[in-house]
């Protein structure tokens, strides 16, 4: 059994300080990630993905990149979803495979009008600290099974993608207030974190970018005590409920492990 693991990560939100409690994209962020073992992502992942997307898009299916915003809209190659039966096909196909792929799941949700309420001039800045929250239960999980693996996370921009470089290798050198420097050398092959765009047609990065709005959204919901709504999201959720979320080795518990929500 192979012990080289992969966390993939994007995001939903807005990573600056600048916060309108009236627009959800400024006020929250959330960075999802999802983790598999390198030997089951090649053998189990990718095929797995490639045959429901040349199944639902033909010959050239192999070339089509999954993105939730097209999907939901039903734009470009994705425009033939509007047919019911095909849609229905591809929308069964896809809980199929979330159910079923290799991996486990974790979502970090900031709210930065609480952050920067609670910690003021001290706020640390949101991508930073969820993305630490994240490579710390990656690290905690990697440990406990005597695995080691790297990151891959979405790209954005220039000066962006510098920042997150940076803040990465912090972690790498320096740990953090709850893991060693050590282990998390010990557990990361790397201490450079590695960047994917959409067109890269990555398939776990396809898979975390369908992943990770609906997590985020049903993970502000139940903050807000409001009702989750009946559509395609909740069910996905209700599959990362059952079987994908990270869990508390003990007592099962996803909260604070597969969800964890900032600022404490």
């Amino acid at each position: 059994m192979s012990n080289r693991c992969r966390l993939f990560i994007d995001e939903v939100g807005n990573g600056g300080l600048k916060v309108n409690s009236a627009n959800p994209n400024e006020r929250y962020l959330s960075l999802s990630g999802i983790v598999t073992r390198v030997d089951l992502y090649d053998s189990r992942f990718n095929p797995r993905l490639l045959e429901l997307k040349r199944r639902i898009f033909g010959a050239g299916g192999d070339r089509v990149v999954f993105h939730r915003r097209e999907i939901v809209r039903r734009e470009g190659p994705f425009s033939i979803l509007k047919d019911l039966e095909v849609g229905t096909a591809f929308d069964s196909g896809l809980l199929r495979l979330f159910r079923e792929l290799p991996y486990l799941a974790t979502t970090t949700t900031i709210d930065k009008s609480q952050h920067i309420a609670l910690y003021g001039e001290w706020t640390k800045d949101p991508y930073d600290y969820c993305l630490q929250s994240l490579i710390e239960r990656y690290i905690l999980w990697m440990n406990r099974h005597s695995y080691v693996g790297d990151v891959v996370i979405e790209s954005r921009d220039k000066k962006s993608d510098k920042r997150v470089k940076k803040a990465f290798r912090d972690l790498y050198d320096n740990g953090t207030l709850h893991i060693r420097p050590r282990v998390m050398q010990a557990c990361l092959t790397s201490g450079e974190i590695k960047f994917a765009i959409k067109q890269d047609n990555c398939p776990a990065m396809q898979v975390v970018d369908l992943l990770a709005h609906p997590s985020f959204r049903a993970m502000k919901l139940e903050r807000l005590g409001e009702t989750q709504p009946d559509d395609f999201g909740s069910k996905v959720v209700d599959i990362l409920e059952r079987w994908k979320y990270a869990r508390h080795p003990k007592t099962h518990n996803k909260d604070g492990w597969g969800k964890k929500w900032l600022p404490k």
